[in-house]
């Protein structure tokens, strides 16, 4: 383990110039959770030099943004934003056993609705 600041420079230097796994594990206390990478091009980010690569679990039901299957898109494809917007949206909803709907702007809730048990 590096014990002066250059020496820490280059481990971090040699980390991030590396590419990450295709798969990867997680393991959390006595869980553990596989990830597959799922190459999406953005048409512009934060750091819009840097290639995204975004992580979906590989066996589970569980919906995630990496699991999703894009219908239709805009010539520019999708930015950062839209999928953090997507992520959040998810997490929201799985809140709620009933059907639901959440609308997003730039990561914050902007409109909500839970079917009642009066709609069909």
């Amino acid at each position: 383990m590096p014990t002066d600041v250059s020496s820490f420079k280059d481990v971090y230097k040699t980390a991030i110039e590396s590419n990450f796994p295709e798969e990867a594990t997680l393991v959390l206390g006595d869980q553990q959770i596989t990830l597959r990478a799922v190459a999406t091009p953005l048409r512009y980010g934060t750091n819009p030099h840097q290639p995204f690569t975004a992580f979906a679990p590989v066996s589970s039901s569980a919906l995630s943004v990496g699991n999703l299957d894009m219908l239709k898109g805009g010539k520019a494809g999708l930015s950062l934003t839209n999928l953090q917007d997507m992520s959040q949206a998810l997490n929201t909803l799985k809140f709620f056993s009933r059907p639901a709907c959440v609308v997003m702007k730039h990561v914050n809730p902007c409109g909500f609705k839970v079917q009642t048990a009066a709609e069909p």
